[in-house]
């Protein structure tokens, strides 16, 4: 790789056949990745550091989690209503 390139995908809508990489990656660097007091990393010091690592990566596209802020905003859109908590 001689250039310099970034690379950007964008989030399909969620499907039933198989959670993709695409869904693994916008899950792994979303905001809630990086809160200490959060439900998924609070006991998880070294998710939360390779978070904190590798979030400048995309920072620079702050519009992919617009509207996204803890886990339950995720979970709201990706999740099945009849499996969240009322």
């Amino acid at each position: 790789h001689v250039q310099n390139y970034t690379m950007i995908s964008f989030i399909r809508e969620p499907s039933n056949r198989f959670y993709s990489s695409y869904d693994e990656a916008f899950f792994r660097m979303g905001p809630w990745m990086g809160d200490p007091e959060g439900q998924i990393v609070w006991d998880k010091p070294r998710i939360r550091k390779q978070y904190h690592d590798s979030k400048w990566r995309v920072e620079k596209y702050p519009y992919l989690y617009e509207g996204f802020e803890t886990i339950h905003d995720f979970r709201r859109l990706y999740c099945p209503e009849e499996i969240l908590e009322p």
